[in-house]
């Protein structure tokens, strides 16, 4: 590569999502498509479907996958078949589920009674009397086909290919190991290879190499088969995809949908991808937990739950106590559209936490340390509630986007006048992150994850004033430690920091203690409860016990499409505070008047169950 080869954008990998990128942009700026193999994408067919249809994801990627399919039927590589799913009539709920789902979407699905099904497929075993849906526009697609139409697509609009000869003969020989070490020269080629170096985004180099090093390509494949990737952005990928927005004509209007890809990395993303391909066509029970790269991330107190009789699910990678078993019980799932075997234990430890004291294990909370002279105003910048508060103080927030959606839930501790410590819901932690680190101009802070520093224990429940008293010398009265409020404690012989909040609408702390000492601390609250009625507690019960007291939960309740007020947070917002971002479409709301408001249901029946949303 010459020094007047310059590029708008770099982008490694000429596989399946590489080759559909590169076709995207190509008719809008120079792009350099960069594969580390002989080559181009041969590699590209190994993961995608060859089987597509529109009833995948939500109702922001449903528009997006009717609008490729009929773009792809019409290039040739996607053959419509059609398709009918099938459900037992012992599991007519997935067809409630399915429809519950998709319908809304605008997928283009039809419900098959028994008799419509016969007619439908008349082969059909007799014994199999339940019902269907009908989805009139699924396809099988030309994997290689489309592969090959996406780089004949690039190269007609002038993108240059480079494979593993070039690069050597350019002075940048790949090695023949793993990606990470194969994808090492990144940094220098992009460097060399894209137009004005010093005003590209700066976490543009960073945030390919997170891509490539966490082998997200079974992540991806979803994503390289939709043609219409100008109309998304794709944090991980980089500012680039931001710049990607400034130069096709596809935005004018339009509200990107935002992914962070990194959100979903971790060790083992490749079985994960394959086991989720396998679960497609399966009853998606609810509660359904992953089997594949399990054991990742583990807390100081994993064995201590699990000799306890702790059920683990995971998020983010993070082994979490669910449910905990009675002695004798099975320490597995038994799935159910109605009530799993689980479901009397998590009554229990609701009980325990509404009329005693329950301990959860919340370590996998995202901690997140903001400090430096500028700390208070970026974050004032970026919260909806006013940080400038005494420290100790702790302050519930959102971080809004432009349009009074709401990007992150969290609070806020200030611990002194310079630093701030963000809890953020652990599936949530590296979004949060990228939100930050995206925002962060001018001012002079750090932004440092200390999430593995800290082990937190939630002491919650009616008896948790009672209890802690038993371990700790300092005065836990109302008059002395005020809810919404932190300080450092003893307890037992270790030290933690004490936060009062909580989660769950009881009486409680969340005892932030390092890592070294948790189990210490564990093991004091353990003894010092047993007279109290303290009862080990799961994430099922913390996620019971907040809808009953209409806490937000993100990613179920509200996420970036909710506006903050229509969500019911708007006694989080100050606007008084001066500038932040969402400020003004927060006043245009509140001017204008709210045509929907989040709102909560209590059923005169308890039989019925409702899931998710």
């Amino acid at each position: 590569m010459s020094g007047a080869e310059l590029f708008d954008f770099a982008i490694i990998g000429a596989g399946m999502a590489g080759a559909s990128l590169a076709a995207e942009l190509a008719p809008h700026a120079r792009v350099l498509l960069i594969e580390a193999e002989d080559v181009p994408g041969y590699h590209a067919t190994g993961r995608s479907a060859a089987f597509w249809d529109e009833c995948y994801g939500g109702p922001e990627i449903v528009p997006l996958t009717l609008a490729s399919l009929d773009y792809l039927t019409q290039q040739g590589v996607l053959s419509p078949r059609g398709a009918v799913y099938l459900s037992h009539a012992d599991h007519r709920a997935e067809i409630d589920a399915f429809i519950a789902r998709f319908a809304p979407t605008g997928a283009r699905i039809e419900r098959l009674d028994t008799a419509a099904l016969a007619a439908r497929v008349p082969h059909l075993r007799p014994d199999w009397a339940g019902e269907a849906v009908a989805a009139p526009f699924c396809a099988d697609i030309d994997v290689a086909g489309l592969h090959q139409h996406y780089l004949g697509t690039a190269r007609r609009h002038g993108v240059q290919i480079v494979c593993r000869a070039r690069l050597a003969e350019a002075g940048c020989p790949i090695p023949a190991t793993e990606a990470k070490a194969r994808y090492g020269f990144v940094r220098e080629v992009v460097a060399k290879a894209v137009t004005q170096p010093a005003t590209r985004p700066k976490t543009w180099t960073d945030s390919l190499d997170r891509v490539l090093t966490h082998k997200l390509w079974g992540t991806l494949i979803f994503l390289a088969l939709i043609p219409r990737l100008r109309d998304v952005v794709i944090r991980t990928f980089g500012e680039a995809m931001t710049r990607c927005k400034a130069v096709t004509d596809a935005m004018a209007g339009v509200q990107p949908v935002e992914w962070d890809i990194t959100a979903q990395a971790g060790g083992g993303v490749d079985g994960r991808a394959n086991a989720d391909a396998g679960l497609a066509r399966i009853d998606h029970y609810p509660y359904r937990q992953v089997e594949t790269s399990r054991g990742v991330r583990r807390t100081p107190l994993h064995e201590h739950l699990k000799a306890r009789g702790a059920v683990f699910g995971e998020v983010a990678g993070w082994e979490r106590a669910n449910w905990f078993a009675r002695p004798g019980q099975e320490r597995e799932y038994r799935y159910s559209w109605w009530r799993q075997n689980w479901f009397d234990n998590q009554r229990d430890e609701h009980l325990a936490v509404r009329n005693a004291v329950g301990l959860f294990d919340m370590t996998s909370f995202g901690k997140i340390r903001v400090e430096g002279r500028d700390a208070l105003a970026f974050l004032q910048r970026l919260c909806a509630n006013d940080l400038d508060v005494p420290p100790g103080r702790i302050v519930y927030t959102q971080m809004l986007n432009q349009r009074g959606g709401i990007e992150s839930d969290l609070t806020v501790t200030r611990l002194s006048k310079t630093a701030f410590f963000l809890v953020v819901p652990g599936a949530t932690l590296q979004r949060d992150l990228a939100w930050l680190r995206k925002h962060l101009g001018d001012e002079f802070a750090i932004i440092t994850d200390v999430t593995s520093a800290e082990s937190v224990l939630c002491l919650m429940g009616p008896k948790a004033r009672e209890l802690i008293q038993k371990i700790s010398p300092n005065d836990f009265s109302n008059e002395a430690f005020a809810f919404g409020t932190a300080r450092e404690i003893e307890i037992g012989m270790g030290l933690a920091r004490a936060h009062r909040v909580t989660y769950v609408g009881e009486l409680g702390w969340e005892l932030y203690v390092s890592t070294e000492q948790a189990e210490h601390v564990f093991e004091a609250i353990e003894e010092a409860g047993a007279d109290v009625g303290l009862k080990l507690c799961g994430l099922h019960t913390l996620d019971s016990c907040r809808i009953e007291k209409a806490f937000r939960h993100f990613g179920h309740d509200i996420t970036d499409e909710d506006d903050v007020l229509e969500a019911g947070l708007g006694f989080a917002v100050k606007t008084a505070k001066g500038d932040f971002i969402g400020r003004d479409a927060v006043l245009k709301k509140r001017e204008a008047g709210l045509s929907r408001r989040m709102v909560q249901f209590r059923l005169k029946d308890a039989e019925p169950l409702l899931f998710h949303n």
